[in-house]
């Protein structure tokens, strides 16, 4: 299973899913619309308070990332276990993120997606970073999160990574039509700051992945083919490219 690193200080990352860009939308007055935004609260659906129907404990299967409509990236945190949301990857009552992925379907009641999980991490990348047999990180690259530092808006998601320790990592996240931007500030005290790109990472496993690093030009771009979503023997072939900005 392929694993990539990137050493990085305070790391903007923008992440395509296809060629071309948007304009974002500006409602006229502007009052309005950011009046309406304030009241959506993203947490919602992403722990259990409904009946049991076989889709997750009574979970929304929603997850709080930014993402705008139609948008073809879906970046947002994988908690661990997830077992209470697994079909949107966040639940509310876990305490461990394993990364940040670039898809995911919110609302269904089935595992599938969550892509290429990003995942800043201060330890030393002295080994494999990969749990054997597993789509998961090794647990020393895990990180502990507290809702207490973390906030989430239409748009916009920030968490702080094992905000008790003495090497917390900030990130955050948004969204446009086609790429999402994740900014990444590592400890000034930290002795090793990197990115790990999990190319294996998706959640029903990969069947082949690739990956080209351009250490110059601050890129790295892939391919991955997964699919089996519900475990229907489907296949999606998903290809990304990531830039430091």
């Amino acid at each position: 299973r392929p694993a990539s690193t990137m050493p990085a200080g305070i790391a903007g990352i923008s992440i395509l899913g296809a060629c071309g860009g948007s304009d974002a939308p500006v409602a006229e007055g502007g009052g309005a619309a950011a009046d309406a935004a304030a009241l959506v609260n993203v947490f919602r659906g992403t722990q259990p308070g409904a009946p049991d129907q076989g889709t997750g404990g009574g979970a929304g299967n929603t997850f709080p990332g930014p993402v705008v409509p139609f948008g073809m990236i879906k970046l947002g945190p994988d908690t661990l276990p997830a077992q209470a949301n697994f079909g949107g990857g966040y639940a509310y009552d876990d305490d461990r993120i394993r990364g940040f992925s670039l898809t995911r379907f919110s609302g269904a009641g089935c595992w599938g997606y969550r892509d290429v999980p990003i995942m800043p991490t201060t330890a030393p990348i002295n080994r494999s970073p990969a749990r054997p047999l597993s789509s998961n990180l090794n647990p020393m690259h895990v990180a502990n999160y507290s809702h207490d530092e973390e906030e989430g808006a239409p748009g916009y998601y920030r968490v702080t990574l094992n905000p008790a320790s003495d090497a917390p990592i900030d990130v955050e996240l948004t969204a446009a039509t086609r790429a999402a931007q994740m900014r990444v500030t590592f400890p000034e005290n930290a002795e090793h700051a990197s990115l790990l790109f999990d190319l294996g990472g998706s959640v029903m496993g990969v069947r082949n992945a690739e990956v080209t690093i351009d250490p110059e030009r601050g890129e790295i771009s892939g391919s991955l083919l997964s699919g089996d979503f519900c475990f229907h023997p489907h296949r999606y072939r998903l290809h990304w490219y990531q830039r430091d900005i």
